[in-house]
């Protein structure tokens, strides 16, 4: 399908969350009995649980409000349809927490890995939710909101980099999974009118620093048994502040909606075509 980056269309879009329910009811009964299990990850404080709680369905509620910390837990959920199960694990947020560790090694394991993963990115706009945290990137120089996103850009190299590495150790059994990844490329309420330098940086269409840690791993374990591809999505739109800058949040509820419903969409192509 061709993937939407600038300008969904917001008459196409599904205005109320029953409509997104639907749309993925409708996926899961073309799943046709099968179970799939879908990892979302990321670096911490990216989007991760905004993201999966607007796919399950408290973030498209009208008095949703995001988390104020990040999850050292392990989120979980499972969308059911007459015996079809869905089932989404995000790796928690806290990047040094036992439990994110071990959730890293379950999804991964070579036993028994997830079919596809969700790897969520947000063009450097990451939020920080620990007030020691925030001072010590500031007190480290990340002092306006440029900085702190050249900064969060490159570990996010470093992150898909690991995530590789992990999904690679799976594909040396014969398994041959996790088969498909889509890089959800959040938060893009907050940069709609750079989508023009977003999208040959993230998605497999041209080769940047990200697109190409992926490209190379395909290669290494084959087009046929790895695809990957890459899409803007909006969680739940709201301003960036870092310091005294503020980024505005400027895409409509409607335009969100449109995104998601994209999303939707993708997913089920990626489910179906395994």
């Amino acid at each position: 399908m061709d993937i939407l980056w600038t300008g969904p269309a917001v008459k196409a879009a599904w205005d109320n969350r029953e409509d997104l329910a639907d749309g993925w009811q409708r996926l899961l009964n073309l799943l046709l009995g099968r179970k799939t299990r879908i990892a979302f990850t990321g670096l911490p404080g990216v989007g991760k649980t905004v993201l999966f709680d607007c796919l399950t369905g408290p973030g498209l509620r009208s008095t949703y409000q995001p988390p104020k910390t990040a999850s050292a837990e392990e989120d979980t959920g499972t969308i059911n349809a007459k015996r079809r199960r869905m089932a989404l694990t995000v790796v928690p947020g806290q990047s040094a927490s036992t439990t994110r560790m071990d959730t890293l090694e379950h999804l991964f394991d070579v036993e028994k890995p997830v079919e596809g993963v969700i790897h969520v990115v947000s063009h450097g706009y990451i939020e920080v939710r620990n007030l020691a945290a925030r001072e010590t990137l500031v007190a480290s120089g990340l002092k306006s909101i440029a900085d702190l996103r050249a900064h969060y850009l490159a570990q996010e190299i470093e992150d898909i980099k690991d995530l590789c590495h992990r999904m690679r150790r799976c594909h040396q059994d014969q398994k041959r999974r996790p088969c498909w990844l889509i890089v959800a490329v959040t938060k893009a309420d907050l940069f709609p009118h750079e989508m023009s330098i977003v999208r040959p940086y993230y998605s497999p269409e041209n080769t940047s620093a990200f697109s190409g840690v992926l490209d190379q791993f395909q290669r290494q374990v084959g087009e046929d048994n790895f695809s990957w591809s890459a899409l803007p999505v909006a969680g739940h739109p709201q301003d960036f502040e870092w310091g005294d800058e503020t980024t505005k949040s400027s895409i409509s509820v409607e335009e969100r909606n449109a995104y998601l419903r994209q999303f939707t969409a993708v997913i089920q192509s990626k489910c179906l075509t395994r």
